[in-house]
């Protein structure tokens, strides 16, 4: 087996842990291995992360926390990995595995990570709203928070409450205005359903794009994806390759049980290109 050689590695440090992104080429130099999926709808995505059944890569998908800290970090980094990151984030969608439940009966938005997508690569909108009946949601904001302003300049991005709830807290809202403030008109577009307008419950899927002048956060896709998003693999605590349960979030990680989870997944002495967690 041809060992992988690393090209770079990039530390992303936040309030739980430190991500880490290896990018990393075959030593035959015929072969080059890279840590983004795509481009492909969101059930294509899923499969391509998570892998097979009977050959789970250990990765599960990234949330809307995982897409903030990693695009905060790596946009228009000078560094090669940093570059083809930026690259990719202006042509098409980053997606994030977070669902979006709108309800118009309890004018609420609730937030579910890890949702399911039928075989169009639709977000299940039924699965979503039995999850939401059951407090499987990490956060709601109700309908007047999500306000009537679409475009929101990068000082006050950190203060809005939909923005909180779909970066998973204050700390990656205040890493998403970072980033809003790096686009030329320093704004971002809440590219959201009009919630004034709804008569029943709606389910989406989260994204984020860079679209030349403006940030773009997404809560209004479908997860079919039309030309297609890219993505990443978060490696959680276990690495079975299966989604984690309600209320869990990926675990702090060391890079020997890291090692140890893909040998056992199949990929003994060869370092796959993915995204870890280590202690600070």
């Amino acid at each position: 087996m041809t060992k992988a050689i690393i090209r770079e590695t990039v530390e992303i440090p936040y309030s739980e842990g430190t991500i880490v992104i290896y990018d990393s080429e075959r030593s035959n130099g015929r072969t080059r291995d890279n840590p983004f999926y795509g481009p492909a709808n969101s059930k294509t995505l899923l499969e391509q992360i998570r892998g097979p059944i009977d050959q789970p890569t250990g990765l599960v998908e990234p949330t809307t926390r995982d897409v903030v800290f990693v695009s905060e970090s790596l946009f228009d980094d000078p560094r090669k990995i940093g570059q083809e990151f930026t690259e990719r984030m202006k042509r098409n969608y980053l997606r994030a595995f977070t669902g979006i439940a709108h309800d118009p009966k309890t004018k609420l938005v609730s937030f579910v990570d890890y949702p399911k997508f039928d075989e169009r690569s639709i977000v299940d909108g039924e699965d979503l709203a039995k999850r939401v009946n059951g407090g499987e949601f990490y956060e709601q904001v109700s309908f007047d928070q999500v306000g009537a302003n679409r475009e929101i300049k990068w000082g006050e991005v950190a203060k809005n409450r939909y923005i909180i709830a779909w970066t998973h807290g204050e700390e990656g809202a205040e890493r998403l205005a970072d980033l809003t403030s790096r686009h030329p008109n320093r704004k971002l577009f809440l590219y959201v359903p009009d919630v004034s307008r709804l008569t029943e419950r709606t389910a989406r899927v989260a994204a984020l794009v860079s679209a030349v002048v403006r940030l773009y956060v997404a809560g209004d896709g479908y997860g079919g994806d039309g030309a297609g998003s890219y993505a990443f693999g978060v490696a959680p605590a276990g690495a079975s390759g299966e989604a984690p349960q309600k209320n869990s979030t990926p675990q702090v990680y060391t890079k020997e049980v890291f090692s140890r989870a893909l040998d056992s997944a199949g990929f003994p002495g060869e370092i796959k290109p993915t995204l870890e967690f280590l202690p600070r």
